[in-house]
């Protein structure tokens, strides 16, 4: 899926949909080691390059976006702005950067 193409109500939905508890296939379905899908942390990364925001500085934008949209955490609960700078830090700014590297 292209998510350049996207609109942003669409990357909403498409992060809602991918939202929630994902547990990585090398964890066994007794863990509690929940994590962000790939889908998601890259449609979030979609969000923050779209309106040419610094990954540090988009928290804000991404957790009224996210609360507007109904997104939940990796855990099912609320998408907090803790849980946004969170994800921003350790996630989405690792894949901005990878994009960048790449080139267009």
């Amino acid at each position: 899926m292209d998510l350049t193409k996207m609109s942003e109500d669409e990357l909403l939905a498409y992060c809602k949909a991918h939202s929630g508890e994902y547990l990585a296939a090398h964890h066994p379905s007794t863990s509690f080691a929940t994590e962000y899908s790939s889908q998601f942390v890259a449609a979030s990364a979609e969000l923050v390059i779209r309106y040419n925001r610094n990954p540090f500085g988009v928290v804000d934008f991404l957790h009224s976006a996210f609360k507007r949209a109904g997104v939940r955490s990796c855990r099912g609960g609320p998408m907090t702005k803790s849980k946004v700078n969170y994800l921003v830090c350790n996630r989405v700014s690792a894949v901005i950067r990878k994009r960048r590297r790449s080139g267009p």
